[in-house]
């Protein structure tokens, strides 16, 4: 990355989004200048293509240093990543999962999928705070609903979506402006999964889930198109609340 690129902490103030700010607007001005999010996906596809080129040098060269020179990630990709995985509008298509199909079209490098490639970014530090990875470890056991497409939701194999929730409410609204369905799923261990902190303005209670599979699903029901669709104000849920929540239930 060049001195022209960088992005020092003095300039970008104190809080991840007002970095990525500053190196969207610095890096991308033109993409910036027609919307937050058209910066983000410039950004977004641009270190999938790193992460791609990286991948290729660490699976067939071992990481090579003479080769891992001349692609380097920044030093925000991790938070860039995590304002695109959060940046899109309710119903439109992951900004992330956008870019990650878009930079490498047709085929993933050395036979990765697009779970795969969904765990490599969120691997990349800064997408998720220790907070909520500490939560994340209360995870296991519980329950998880996703609202989706009734092409996805009736399918009988196969991968399902990475976006999943604690909040059947929530679920219920993504459903709705689909004219979908609810899937719920028990998230068995060591599933990989990991809580989102949207904190209390969206309220999501979000989970991403790359190996969710229809195996784990364990019912679906149709969402009519009566009712609410609303995602701003709700109460977030954590994986602790969602435990006790249930150790309440089994009492």
């Amino acid at each position: 990355m060049s001195k022209s690129m960088e992005v020092t902490e003095q300039e970008v103030g104190s809080t991840p989004q007002d970095a990525v700010y500053a190196y969207l607007n610095k890096k991308y001005p033109a993409e910036s200048a027609e919307g937050f999010r058209q910066g983000l996906y410039a950004a977004a596809w641009d270190i999938a293509d790193t992460l791609y080129s990286l991948i290729k040098i660490r699976e067939k060269y071992q990481n090579s240093p003479r080769m891992t020179k001349h692609f380097q990630l920044p030093p925000l990709a991790g938070p860039v990543m995590r304002e695109a995985w959060e940046g899109c509008h309710p119903g439109t298509k992951n900004i992330v999962i956008r870019a990650l199909q878009d930079a490498a079209p047709g085929r993933y490098p050395c036979g990765k999928t697009l779970a795969d490639m969904v765990e490599e970014v969120t691997m990349l530090q800064g997408f998720f705070t220790p907070q909520e990875l500490q939560q994340s470890d209360q995870l296991s056991g519980c329950t998880l609903y996703r609202g989706c497409s009734s092409k996805e939701g009736n399918t009988e194999k196969g991968k399902l979506g990475f976006s999943w929730t604690l909040d059947k409410g929530i679920a219920e609204a993504f459903a709705r402006l689909q004219k979908g369905v609810v899937l719920v799923a028990t998230l068995p261990p060591r599933s990989g999964a990991v809580w989102l902190d949207s904190g209390e303005d969206t309220g999501e209670s979000e989970v991403i889930w790359p190996r969710s599979d229809v195996t784990f699903v364990t019912s679906r029901s149709t969402v009519y198109s009566e009712g609410e669709t609303r995602f701003q104000g709700r109460k977030q849920i954590t994986p602790a609340a969602a435990r006790a929540s249930m150790r309440m239930r089994a009492a």
